[in-house]
């Protein structure tokens, strides 16, 4: 049974706020601010990881055009699923419960009406 359009957009929409980097669909933005957080000491497998969810290569071709172990590369590529999961979720927290961190509490924010 095929999707129709408004099920696909709603699909995405749902990968979105559940932090999902999808291959060839990721905001160079996105991708140069989760890199920051993500440890890469080797400009080589941030390319190959820019390569891959920024410009939609594939695996194989980013991995041999920057030198890197693919075995490697999937070790950063699922880092970087996991932190972009979890930023996305601490910013569900922070939109749904009004909240935002402060030191070690939560302080609420008002809401501009």
């Amino acid at each position: 049974m095929s999707r129709t359009h408004e099920e696909n957009d709603l699909s995405a929409m749902s990968k979105i706020t559940q932090g999902e980097l999808t291959p060839g669909e990721v905001d160079i933005r996105l991708f140069r601010l989760l890199s920051t957080v993500c440890v890469m000491h080797s400009p080589s497998i941030r390319q190959s990881l820019e390569d891959v969810l920024v410009h939609g290569k594939s695996r194989s071709e980013a991995c041999e055009a920057n030198g890197v172990a693919q075995s490697y590369f999937s070790v950063k590529y699922r880092h970087m699923q996991m932190v972009s999961r979890t930023v996305a979720r601490i910013c569900a927290l922070i939109y749904e419960e009004g909240h935002t961190m402060t030191g070690s509490s939560l302080t609420h924010i008002e809401t501009r009406k």
